[in-house]
């Protein structure tokens, strides 16, 4: 009785599921764990020709999956409606298609016996996913297919718009595919110490989250050291030396942990309120509090704890940072923030600053991130960054919210270990908030049935990371010539950008060069906007360019004046080089296909001094070489991606011009003034020409920045710096 009882109330349980479209069963042959297979097809938008014919969009998926019963998902993006066709091969079985989107989807006939579950709409049970696996959207449909199927996912296809039908044909070993990605790999060692961090406690709405400050190791806050804070900071300070916490919200509080009182750190008359404070750290070598704010321009603030005054120190040139650390063995700040990739989705970015706030680095960090795992700040959830000897601690708080969509998820906790020098984060813990079961309708006896989650039907895929690239690795290290002749010892100063230039940030910074790259400490942030400078050394004059006008401007004070072309010469566009002649005390601009010229000790009066586009093409840079009394011009063929060297005498007449060919130039000027922040130096005779290109999001791996030298007496051009 008991047994037959049972049966009943199993076979009444897994008939109710599966009219609520969980895709659960009746256990048959075909049903057994080596036989279920789950595929997942998600399109941003389909194909709407098919040769010369313009249609409705639609999606092709050839199933080729011998011996095996798949579970199939058909997904299209946002408001695209698609119509399906799937094609079966042999001995394959379609069991169940699932079509998800918010507007409705559709496909064309299936094989008999394949139930159509119609999941698509904006309804609880809607399911919605996305083209690129490390969406939120995705990692959240994961899931949930995960949930009601009791399957893993075999594979998963996110392709934009199908060109040719989409091929299903075997099991896919990314771990990315996990319901649980990242999971801490237990082969992993990390160092055995403790840290002061903060421990954050999500509330109901992203401004109130709680935190208490301790002790953590890698493997996660110690519980026991905790301490209360009284109060809503949105970023914390420690002082390693006197065990002092600061917080930040508007203003800056030292904070009493002993007494849960804070005391106001006034900003000075003098110095602007802070503008959107984002980023807080302790620099101990200087005895400083450093803030970020992200307000205008972005900047940077000290308070120094011997003088207590507070001061502006540097602009961030619209460098929007959400956090600070100071790192003493580096004597750097560091700060993870998420770069746009162009396509709705973010790049965690290692950026570097010395200690005057100039961006010395500013490289992709690798590791098992998804989008919203590092949280925003808007929404809740963000990174807190740390010190750790040579390496650095990341602990991020996912927001658990998805702004495409509102819906909201279970936020996480994550622990990673940060090598800076490789840009690479290994995952050493993670927390995530407890779940609640859901519970599963009752029975025909009244009884509410319940079940343990089932064991997956393969085997658990490893969230293991890439391998941990060499420190030889030419993509991590600058490479370096190796000179046997005096050039070696040639010092200059010139403009750096870290990593890529990005369009309406600069992030430019001025320094002392050798011919094995910048010396980083001497690096200082250019003002907001400039992209290049030259300098009158007699009068100890900079003068600057944006992408459209000529400054003079002060390194020290971070401010320009603006040296406006006026009515005598046309109108300056897209200006591309800029020098000055020391022997006619004259300001060289290169711009709107021509050279212009200001005599900066006759009230600056602006007139052309020859026309660059008769015959020279698409022009890159100019400078003054005082030697050979010549000026250098850097031209790009138009169309083409030639690019030559052309020496001019002083009215502008081409004198000499040297081809600059082979694939060490591939790619090292980008395609427009925009793309690129050439400079042309002179120096001792000779030419330093420094490419900074920029890939704007689109690839993974950006184009080299490079230093080449360039002997005009011999013609010799080598490259003697990239990174």
């Amino acid at each position: 009785m008991v047994a037959g009882r049972l049966r009943f109330v199993v076979l009444g349980l897994c008939v109710l599921c599966s009219s609520l479209g969980y895709g659960i069963g009746p256990a048959t042959a075909d049903d057994q764990p080596s036989a279920r297979e789950l595929h997942v097809v998600c399109v941003y938008e389909g194909s709407t020709r098919t040769g010369a014919a313009i249609h409705g969009e639609r999606a092709t998926v050839s199933v080729e999956r011998p011996g095996k019963s798949v579970v199939l998902f058909l997904g299209a993006c946002s408001d695209h409606s698609v119509t399906w066709e799937v094609l079966v091969g042999k001995d394959t079985k379609i069991e169940s298609v699932i079509l998800g989107g918010q507007k409705k989807q559709a496909v064309k006939e299936l094989p008999e016996g394949t139930k159509l579950i119609e999941a698509f709409g904006r309804g609880e049970k809607s399911l919605m996913g996305y083209y690129k696996l490390t969406a939120l959207q995705t990692r959240r449909l994961i899931r949930q297919l995960v949930d009601r199927t009791e399957l893993p996912v075999s594979s998963y296809f996110g392709i934009y718009q199908p060109k040719g039908t989409i091929q299903v044909t075997e099991v896919r070993n990314d771990p990315k595919l996990d319901p649980d990605f990242p999971q801490v790999d237990p082969n992993e060692k990390f160092p055995e110490t403790s840290f002061p961090a903060v421990h954050s406690v999500p509330g109901r709405f992203p401004h109130e989250t709680a935190a208490t400050v301790g002790e953590f190791t890698l493997r996660g806050p110690l519980l026991d050291t905790l301490k209360t804070v009284k109060g809503q900071y949105a970023h914390f300070a420690f002082d390693p030396d006197a065990k002092q916490w600061y917080g930040l919200k508007h203003e800056v509080f030292a904070l009493d942990l002993k007494q849960q009182t804070a005391t106001e750190l006034p900003l000075d008359e003098d110095v602007p309120k802070f503008s959107w404070p984002s980023g807080f750290t302790f620099d101990s070598k200087r005895k400083r509090l450093v803030v970020a704010t992200h307000g205008g321009e972005g900047f940077l603030y000290e308070y120094s704890l011997a003088d207590k005054k507070w001061s502006v120190f540097a602009s961030l040139n619209n460098l929007d940072l959400s956090n600070l650390c100071y790192s003493p063995h580096h004597d750097a700040y560091y700060s993870v923030m998420l770069d746009y990739d162009g396509n709705s989705h973010t790049i965690p970015t290692l950026i570097r600053l010395n200690a005057s706030g100039a961006v010395i680095s500013r490289e992709r960090l690798v590791g098992p991130f998804v989008d919203g795992m590092l949280g925003d700040p808007h929404q809740g959830g963000g990174v807190q960054l740390l010190p750790l000897g040579e390496q650095l601690v990341l602990i991020s708080n996912s927001s658990g919210y998805d702004p495409n969509d509102g819906s909201r998820s279970d936020p996480a906790t994550f622990i990673f270990h940060v090598d800076p020098k490789l840009g690479f984060a290994r995952l050493s813990w993670k927390s995530t908030s407890k779940k609640t079961k859901p519970k599963l309708p009752a029975t025909n006896d009244g009884e509410t049935s319940r079940t343990e989650p089932s064991e997956r039907r393969t085997p658990a895929r490893v969230s293991t990371l890439p391998s941990v690239p060499s420190t030889t690795s030419p993509s991590t290290e600058p490479k370096v010539a190796q000179k046997k002749d005096d050039a070696s010892e040639l010092r200059f100063h010139g403009a750096f950008f870290p990593g890529q230039v990005q369009r309406g940030q600069s992030n430019g910074s001025w320094g002392e060069f050798s011919l094995s790259g910048p010396d980083l400490n001497t690096l200082r942030p250019m003002p907001n906007g400039i992209v290049r400078m030259a300098f009158d050394a007699e009068k100890k004059q900079f003068y600057g360019l944006n992408h459209h006008d000529v400054f003079q401007v002060d390194l020290v004070k971070q401010a320009v004046t603006e040296l406006e072309i006026g009515t005598d010469a046309p109108k300056l566009s897209w200006p591309s080089g800029i020098t000055f002649d020391s022997k006619r005390r004259r300001l060289l601009v290169l711009g709107s296909g021509l050279i212009y010229q200001c005599d900066v000790d006759k009230q600056h009066k602006w007139s052309v001094l020859c026309d660059t586009r008769l015959g020279w093409g698409f022009c890159r840079g100019l400078v003054y070489e005082p030697q050979s009394d010549s000026l250098f011009l850097l031209s790009q063929s138009n169309g083409r991606m030639d690019y030559t060297l052309t020496r001019l005498d002083s009215e502008g007449n081409a004198v000499k011009t040297k081809s600059l060919a082979g694939p060490e130039f591939a790619g090292a000027f980008g395609r427009s003034p925009a793309d690129n922040n050439s400079q042309l130096i002179a120096v001792e005779g000779k030419l330093v020409l420094l490419t900074y290109p920029s890939n704007h999001g689109e690839t993974e791996t950006p184009a080299r920045s490079r230093l080449y030298l360039y002997d005009p007496k011999t013609d010799r051009l080598q490259i003697t710096w990239e990174k």
